[in-house]
């Protein structure tokens, strides 16, 4: 799957690994920061997910044959020239060549 989205634990792992360590906060500012922090991973935590499915771009599709003739692709799913497509288009229906 495309890095378009970001998952969860990543966020939460890159959140953790940024904060700046400060060994002279004092008891109250260290409270104050660790409320804080511990509100932020929990705001992160609750964020839905990202409804999303890998699709198959028809230029990787088993279904898509390029004319070289033509400078077109088309779409060849129903055994039948069906339409035009671009290299970049997908639908529900597209299986990735091996």
């Amino acid at each position: 799957m495309d890095d378009d989205f970001i998952k969860r634990l990543d966020a939460i792992n890159a959140y953790k690994g940024s904060r700046l360590k400060d060994n002279h906060r004092t008891v109250e500012a260290s409270l104050i920061h660790t409320q804080e922090h511990n509100h932020i991973l929990h705001i992160i935590d609750k964020l839905p997910a990202a409804d999303v499915v890998e699709v198959v771009r028809c230029k990787d599709c088993i279904f898509c044959k390029y004319n070289e003739d033509a400078d077109v692709y088309k779409c060849d799913r129903r055994g039948y020239f069906t339409e035009y497509v671009n290299p970049d288009d997908y639908c529900s229906k597209g299986e990735r060549n091996a």
